[in-house]
């Protein structure tokens, strides 16, 4: 391959100065002086909101002084829960909405506003899905594995000041494990029904004192065509998924370490189409690749960096070619590359008060989207962010932390000309700027209250800002003046901790306006600012563990419960017409119950999800889609100290409900399964 052809189909720009300067970045990483870890004690464990969690906030804080609504699913969660998709184990740990589809469609809301709004790109989404705090490049949830993840913290709210465009729902943060202690090892396989099978290995642990840190991970299912509620076979909803993470870290010094971390994910599966209209030859395939290198490290004068480089590829094949009516061949292939840097500054005092700490960052992403196929409908396009941003946190009082932060993101983005569009390139530049506050008050030992206001927005993409294209014979005109579509939210809640029990509750409301979309809809036209969004609601969660000693076993109890319920769902057309938010549940809600003794621990619990509006194409209008329950069970048990033996029954009513109404999800599903940990 000549240096011409080397250039044309590397994603980043000229080859060598991209390795040039790669070279340089690390090679300053290298050069700085790791400090002393003398007055840095080990970690003692913590009661949930004293545990130290990094979404939130620029620089790692304790969750009680945090002034959003954060949730923290624990590895201890994340492993009851049996969990074999990421959306799987979100719908048993948490109360947030999940739009499922056969196969990997499987976008996820918080707070009235979704991920999965564009296939490749994830700039157009309003809820920022984050590995490590670095953008996933996911666009569906269920790209992510399961596998080799420490935990997960769902923040809901505006998150634009610290990550950017997206976060106007929330900020899904998967954090990878690293390695630290013996090495531990584990291998897991399991059957179930619909001829499903899955396996599991995993590998964790520290060398040379610690210093290197060593993870490994991978996990593979199948399953073939499921029955629905009706016990009626689902044709084409078969699907083959494997994935898996690794990371390996370098720890000098306790307050430092440089981490390299890699995930990647595939699922090939069918499209069934509705059970009106079943599509027997469409074919879905997913490739998902994701890498970082990272560096954290705090200095004996308080000072902290953090800075990274990042990576991922998201590649989306539909192939339906063979259909005679319809056919369809489409490639998405979306590559992005980020770098992220946060500077740590300790204040000083003024007068006996500590004025905290100031956090100060800059992040740069490129994005290239490339089509291919006989039915694309959208052109190729690229899009370059610069950002910086500020954070300040401090406590005038012991029991009182305020914090604020400010952002400015400055977009680069160019629609390219493309074989099968009709498109006219070109390229347009603008800024935004975002900003945030809040505060958390410990007004009892026990009892908290916290309150916070921000904003955040969804940026316009190539294809609205700049150019024409022409797509299944409908034109679509970009608009240089248009506005990213913006939020403004304030909440406030209550926070409980005592006995053992955490607990929160809270309300919202936001206010969303210039929704962008064409000036005739369906039919094309010109993009334009129409459209603007009420969401309000409450929100609630619960935790809490009590165990014993009884006659020489351990008895536990463990109870939990979240809750998200909108009172306000609202859309406002340009014409100032109400109508109620499509494809947004009134309520979505978890409730269970864990119970343990000696080596058996039994889970149930109840996933609830409200009535909504959905358009229903088998009757080619909108339609309203009633609540439903579903009650789930786990049991483990262990026969000898490093194996457990599990049962686990999903949907035991044989409940039929659907996301879609022309896609009903599986009934009653059994799986066994055996693990062994060594």
């Amino acid at each position: 391959m000549d240096k011409e052809v080397a250039m044309r189909h590397f994603p980043y720009g000229n080859p060598a100065r991209f390795a040039a300067g790669l070279s340089v970045f690390f090679f300053c990483l290298l050069s700085l002086p790791f400090p002393s870890a003398a007055s840095n004690p080990p970690a003692e464990e913590t009661p949930a909101l004293r545990a130290v969690v990094v979404t939130a906030t620029a620089e790692p804080d304790l969750l009680k002084n945090v002034p959003a609504s954060l949730q923290v699913i624990s590895s201890q969660e994340i492993e009851r829960s049996g969990a074999s998709t990421f959306s799987e184990l979100l719908r048993r740990t948490s109360a947030v909405g999940i739009l499922a589809a056969p196969g990997s469609m499987s976008p996820v809301s918080l707070r009235g506003f979704s991920s999965g709004k564009s296939i490749g790109s994830t700039f157009s989404d309003q809820v920022l899905i984050l590995i490590d705090g670095h953008r996933s490049g996911a666009t569906w949830i269920d790209y992510l594995p399961i596998s080799n993840i420490e935990r997960v913290e769902v923040l809901r709210g505006p998150a634009s000041v610290l990550y950017g465009g997206s976060a106007v729902g929330g900020v899904i943060n998967v954090i990878t494990k690293r390695g630290r202690g013996p090495i531990k090892a584990n291998v897991e396989a399991e059957a179930g029904s619909n001829r499903r099978y899955a396996g599991q290995a995993g590998i964790a642990g520290g060398f040379l004192d610690d210093r290197l840190g060593v993870t490994a991970a991978a996990r593979t299912d199948k399953a073939d065509n499921y029955s629905t509620g009706k016990n009626q076979r689902f044709e084409r909803t078969a699907y083959h998924r494997a994935g898996g993470g690794a990371s390996l870290t370098w720890r000098p010094e306790e307050r430092t370490s440089l981490s390299g971390v890699f995930a990647v994910h595939e699922i090939d599966s069918n499209n069934p189409g509705d059970l009106y209209y079943p599509d027997p030859k469409h074919k879905m395939r997913n490739s998902w690749l994701y890498g970082a290198m990272e560096l954290e490290s705090r200095l004996d004068n308080g000072i902290g960096l953090q800075a990274s480089l990042y990576a991922n590829q998201n590649v989306y094949e539909d192939d339906n070619d063979d259909d005679p009516i319809w056919p369809i061949r489409t490639r998405y292939d979306t590559r992005m590359m980020g770098g992220r840097a946060v500077l740590g500054l300790p204040l000083p005092q003024v007068n006996s008060l500590d004025l905290g700490r100031l956090a100060v960052g800059a992040e740069y992403i490129l994005q290239r989207q490339k089509l291919g196929g006989s039915s694309i409908s959208e052109p190729d396009s690229n899009a370059d962010v610069s950002s910086i941003f500020a954070e300040h946190r401090f406590s005038p009082l012991a029991s009182l932390s305020l914090q604020y932060g400010l952002r400015y993101d400055h977009y680069s983005m160019e629609l390219k000309d493309t074989a099968g569009v009709e498109a006219k390139g070109g390229t347009r530049s603008y800024g935004q700027v975002t900003w945030g506050a809040g505060a958390a008050w410990w007004m009892l030992d026990w009892l908290g209250a916290r309150a916070s206001v921000g904003t955040a927005y969804v940026p316009p993409n190539a294809m609205q800002l700049v150019g024409e294209y022409t797509a299944w014979r409908t034109t679509y005109i970009g608009n240089p003046d248009l506005k990213a579509e913006r939020s403004l939210t304030w909440d406030m809640g209550l926070m409980f901790e005592k006995f053992g029990a955490t607990a929160s509750i809270g309300y919202f409301s936001t206010r969303y306006k210039d929704g962008i979309a064409p000036e005739n809809g369906w039919g094309g036209g010109k993009y334009i600012n129409k459209d603007k969004q009420r969401i309000h609601g409450l929100e609630a969660g619960l935790r809490y563990e009590y165990s014993r000693e009884i006659d020489g076993r351990v008895f536990a109890f463990a109870p939990y419960a979240n809750w998200e319920y909108l009172t306000k769902r609202r859309e406002i057309d340009s014409d100032g017409k109400t109508s109620t938010t499509t494809d947004l549940p009134r309520y979505t809600g978890l409730a269970g119950l864990g119970l343990g003794l000696g080596v058996v621990w039994l889970d149930m619990n109840a996933q609830f999800i409200g009535g909504r509006k959905c358009y229903d194409f088998s009757q080619s209008k909108y339609a309203n889609i009633n609540s439903h329950t579903l009650y789930n069970a786990r049991l483990t048990v262990k026969p000898v100290k490093d194996m457990s033996v599990y049962l686990d029954v999903r949907n035991i009513t044989n409940e039929y409900y659907g996301y879609k109404p022309e896609f009903p999800m599986p009934g009653r599903t059994v799986v066994v399964g055996l693990r062994y940990d060594f």
